[in-house]
């Protein structure tokens, strides 16, 4: 899988979101653990940067599903032998208002679990929340990934989101994302927003996670790769339709694509793809 997306997209093995964000987006996380564990082992021959595995709510699971979602990640990490873990955590809200120390015990029963890397957001993209969950992550020997989350107002300009990712590189986070989760990004914004970001990052590596609600989250993610970001989070289809980009061509709401270049190829200058497994002609 992960061969076709480096070829066209020219980046480094991206991270894959499909037993993440793709039911998250798509199914309301009605996947179980048996329909994620029947393709855990191609997902980890795939040569991805790390597979994304788990959200920080697990009341879905354990009220709906009436699934153990530490069973779950347990069972997981046996089968994926070869690629990090990787959870994200926003807020932690479950039955009712959780004080802090709940988080802190929600990062440490996922490492114990087998979870090595934490994508973390703050909603306000505020420095002290991100200085508090980087140190409880670090805590708990998980390498931590920070989200500037995009967002569209006067008051979010490319200067804003710079100095958030300045303030970051100066952290000991593994990494910065740079997260579009409304799908708000286009290629003309990305085209003033990635050179700020980058300048300051320093040698923080900066990854696009985006939505694809406005059809653009494959071209931003083009864009993104010709301006320096090496690593895009993607998602394998049905179910990045509405999370990051597909991999396959045609997504109109996903997460970015793998297995061609987005439609329509004049856009990339991309070569037709004929798909060996349809008696079909080339497709883009």
């Amino acid at each position: 899988l992960d061969g076709f997306v480096c070829r066209y997209l020219g980046c480094d093995p991206t991270v894959d979101t499909t037993i993440r964000d793709g039911p998250q987006s798509l199914w309301a996380n009605n996947m179980r653990t048996g329909m994620m564990l029947a393709i855990a082992e191609d997902l980890d021959r795939a040569g991805f940067e790390a597979i994304e595995t788990e959200y920080s709510h697990p009341k879905k699971s354990v009220r709906e599903l009436k699934e153990d979602p530490w069973e779950r990640l347990r069972l997981l990490r046996q089968r994926v032998t070869r690629t990090p873990l990787r959870a994200i955590h926003g807020r932690f809200r479950q039955f009712q208002i959780s004080p802090p120390v709940l988080y802190e015990l929600l990062i440490q029963c996922v490492a114990r679990a087998g979870v090595r890397q934490a994508r973390i957001s703050d909603e306000w993209n505020q420095i002290s929340m991100w200085q508090w969950k980087v140190r409880v992550a670090r805590d708990a020997g998980i390498d931590p990934i920070i989200n500037v989350i995009f967002a569209h107002s006067p008051k979010h300009t490319d200067e804003y989101f710079a100095e958030r990712v300045r303030q970051l590189a100066s952290m000991a986070v593994y990494r910065i994302c740079l997260k579009d989760p409304g799908g708000l990004l286009t290629p003309e914004r990305m085209r003033t927003l990635v050179p700020a970001v980058l300048a300051v990052a320093g040698d923080k590596e900066v990854e696009l996670h985006s939505h694809c609600t406005t059809g653009l989250g494959p071209l931003n993610a083009l864009e993104a790769v010709k301006l320096g970001i090496r690593t895009i989070n993607v998602g394998v289809p049905p179910l990045p339709q509405i999370g990051q980009p597909a991999y396959a061509a045609g997504e109109k709401r996903g997460n970015p694509v793998l297995t061609a270049p987005p439609q329509p190829a004049w856009l990339t200058g991309a070569p037709p793809i004929r798909d060996p497994r349809q008696n079909q002609g080339p497709r883009y």
